[in-house]
């Protein structure tokens, strides 16, 4: 387990006991380093940035051994970034104190390109944690300017850019095809993701703050009210509120946290709570000594840290015991980035095929070593597609015990047969295989499939072609809903 506090320094823990293993300085980088972003994981990697909000300040991002402490490589980003690092592929994306938003490669840190978003950050913005998000080949990043924008992944190009009128205060999140934040002057908006066009806006009355969770068709988000903050859920379509939920002596946590199906949120005076998504009613609560701040997790235990700088395990009620305590069972589950799919489902697609539809099964088979795919797409007769086809194709899903992840195998009608490996998880709800291999295919061809998580009953499909080294082109993308009683 990896953390980054606030005095500068990047702690290695051994999960299990709290123990440390290792622990890195930045103080001798440069300037007054803090950590703020969650860590992003990466194999054996942990990518984080540090920040420093003095007018001179220094900051990096580094990509650091996670059993080791050894670090890989340090990039300069002038003043850093308070944001978390999100990837895709082999891009790592950061936006920093500047009103930047920086491409690294993640082999080396290398930069790949940058795009300015207005001025620098202001000292009333400082707070401001607003996460960039990534949806198919666009990312979208907000400056400290009012002004949302679009650019592709692969060369920083812009794609469109919107005024908002006020700077944005929370992370980004694309939730049910649109794109997501809040705004310094208490609002919610939702933009389509493809066009940067608003299509709602819901005024809170409060200063919405920090990360965005989308969750049972509604938004929830921490806000400022009275100098205090408070926990809002909302419509996803940001037609109304839906429950607002105070603690006491306000809620501390960095933002509301989405675990096992309840949203868990930490207040000042040391309260846990998992919440109902639905209703807000209390699920169960914990107590930790201190005020929390951030909250993570390994699937089993909850991470609590807290203001004074002491990190609680917290077993929620009803959790078994967690693998490390359990000798001789495999420390996480191999499918979990994949095992959502299990069951039926219904889809619209569209693309350069043209618009169809699609019916679709997920199901372990063979003692659960797999996960088998059966497919069958439907384009009626149309302008893009004049006879119209059904496509079907066959997919197994199986785990690379050598390499450590998935393996993607598909048997379309025509012949091919495409190998996918999953790359490492990008994001939260984000899973990409790119290909390996692709028989019966002309060569100089590669293909992608990213499968993006909506909810636990929905999900986006994009399937993506690149020929010749060029950059990927979607070819497909179809949002698929779970049909009911699955």
């Amino acid at each position: 387990m990896v953390v980054g506090s606030c005095n500068g320094f990047i702690h290695g823990l051994d999960k299990a006991t709290g123990k440390a293993r290792w622990k890195y300085d930045a103080g001798p980088d440069g300037g007054r380093p803090e950590f703020h972003g969650v860590p992003l994981v990466v194999g054996d990697l942990v990518v984080l940035s540090s920040d420093d909000r003095h007018p001179r300040g220094v900051g990096h991002v580094y990509a650091i051994e996670a059993s080791s402490g050894a670090v890989r490589w340090k990039t300069r980003i002038g003043r850093g970034s308070m944001t978390d690092v999100v990837r895709l592929g082999t891009r790592l994306y950061a936006v920093t104190l500047d009103s930047e938003l920086v491409a690294l490669d993640l082999a080396d840190g290398k930069q790949v390109w940058s795009s300015r978003g207005g001025p620098p950050l202001d000292d009333e913005a400082m707070n401001v944690v607003a996460t960039p998000a990534i949806y198919s080949d666009r990312i979208f990043f907000a400056g400290a300017d009012g002004v949302v924008y679009a650019l592709s992944t692969t060369s920083g190009a812009p794609v469109w850019k919107s005024e908002i009128g006020s700077p944005v205060s929370t992370a980004l999140v694309v939730v049910s095809d649109a794109l997501c934040f809040g705004t310094r002057d208490g609002r919610l908006l939702r933009l389509d993701h493809w066009t940067g066009k608003r299509l709602a806006e819901l005024r809170l009355g409060q200063v919405p703050f920090g990360p965005l969770v989308g969750a049972a068709e509604s938004l929830f988000t921490l806000a400022g009210e009275n100098d205090l903050l408070v926990l809002n859920a909302v419509h996803a379509s940001l037609g109304s509120s839906r429950w607002i939920r105070r603690a006491e002596r306000g809620w501390s946590s960095s933002g509301p946290y989405l675990w096992k199906g309840a949203i868990v949120v930490g207040g000042e005076a040391g309260e846990l709570e998992a919440l109902r998504p639905e209703d807000g009613a209390v699920v169960w609560t914990r107590h930790v000594d201190g005020v929390v701040r951030g909250v993570g997790s390994d699937g089993e235990l909850l991470f609590v840290g807290t203001l004074k700088g002491t990190l609680f395990a917290v077993r929620p009620p009803g959790e078994p015991a967690t693998a490390a305590e359990r000798p001789g069972q495999a420390p996480q589950d191999a499918w979990s980035p994949v095992r959502f799919m299990a069951g039926e489902w219904a889809g619209e697609s569209e693309g350069q095929p043209g618009k169809g539809t699609a019916k679709r099964s997920y199901r372990f088979v063979l003692g659960d070593g797999f996960l088998h795919e059966q497919n069958i797409s439907t384009y009626p007769p149309q302008p893009k597609n004049e006879k119209g086809e059904v496509h079907e194709h066959w997919s197994f899903f199986s785990h690379d015990r050598a390499r450590r992840t998935l393996v993607l195998r598909q048997f379309h009608q025509e012949g091919f047969v495409n190998q996918y490996a999953m790359l490492p998880v990008a994001a939260d709800g984000v899973v990409v295989f790119e290909s390996e291999a692709l028989e019966n295919v002309p060569p100089g061809w590669k293909a992608r499939e990213t499968y993006q998580v909506v909810s636990p009953h929905e999900f986006i499909e994009t399937f993506e072609l690149s020929q010749g080294g060029r950059p990927y082109e979607v070819y497909s993308r179809a949002r698929f809903t779970r049909l009911r009683g699955q």
